[in-house]
């Protein structure tokens, strides 16, 4: 009976002493795993967004300023640095001047939703000539997957562009998302475009959108419309546009990381000299 006795502790004791190593070989895999892990977090540095000159452009009254685009490769870089400063050349020259012919037979108010029969842009030859005579690159960002570079109409120096770096995080969302600005003897319009898989396209697509709504906008206001290019009212179902568009400026962008969509706020001098219908002078 006494050795049965012994028999019994000697089991329990031997699996109090099993589970107790297996309970701190557990707590020491946590522990291990944890540390792993905060040393990865610390080691991998937050993914930078654009640069400060990209979400609010520079603004001047004696010079147009542009944005250039490329899709880059590790292997390639200065293939895409050139590649970035071409499409910021040929941007720069539609902002400095350039004819749209549009129509569209939809145009819906709060998705700002457009269905174009035609969208055609024309830029001259002389001012794409002009540009490339007289142009500076004045900041350069690279990421692992594009390149965009700040081109300005105009040449100061022979100096190579500043590299940039990007922001920690997107602005928050601002007023003209939602409100367009008013300003007097100056034009507003708002591009947006759900990202697609290349980024810089979304933002060109929407550039180009935002270009169209100024274009519509002149046409209204030229034939006395009662309407504004906004996202408070349902504008016109059939509208049809050829216009010239000078010295236009990119306000600001802004990305909704939520719904994926890219904003661009465009501007320029009001070339009409007319008030909308119905708006009185202050």
């Amino acid at each position: 009976m006494l050795m049965k006795i012994k028999y019994i502790i000697y089991i329990l004791i031997f699996i109090s002493i099993t589970i107790f190593f297996i309970g701190c070989s557990q707590n020491s895999n946590k522990n291990i795993l944890s540390s792993i892990n905060n040393s990865k977090n610390n080691s991998q540095p937050s993914q930078k967004t654009y640069p400060d000159w990209f979400w609010k452009m520079p603004s001047s009254e004696n010079t147009v300023y542009a944005v250039g685009y490329s899709t880059a490769s590790q292997y390639h870089r200065d293939e895409s640095d050139n590649n970035a400063i071409e499409d910021g050349i040929k941007n720069l020259a539609i902002y400095k001047s350039v004819f749209i012919d549009a129509e569209s037979k939809s145009i819906r108010g709060n998705d700002m939703s457009l269905l174009y029969d035609k969208q055609i842009e024309q830029v001259s030859p002389e001012t794409e000539e002009s540009i490339r005579k007289n142009y500076q690159v004045q900041k350069k960002i690279r990421f692992p997957d594009k390149t965009i570079v700040l081109i300005k109409l105009g040449k100061d120096d022979e100096s190579e562009p500043e590299a940039s770096e990007g922001l920690t995080s997107i602005p928050l969302e601002p007023k003209w998302v939602s409100v367009l600005p008013k300003e007097p003897n100056y034009l507003y319009a708002v591009g947006l475009f759900k990202s697609s898989f290349r980024e810089v396209d979304s933002w060109k697509i929407a550039e180009k959108k935002a270009r169209i709504l100024l274009a519509f906008t002149v046409e209204a206001k030229t034939k006395g419309m009662n309407m504004a290019v906004d996202y408070q009212s349902i504008i016109v179902s059939d509208i049809k546009t050829s216009a010239y568009l000078s010295d236009i400026q990119v306000v600001e962008r802004w990305k909704d990381e939520e719904l994926n969509i890219c904003y661009v706020l465009v501007k320029m001098k009001d070339p009409t000299g007319v008030l909308w219908k119905g708006t009185k002078k202050q």
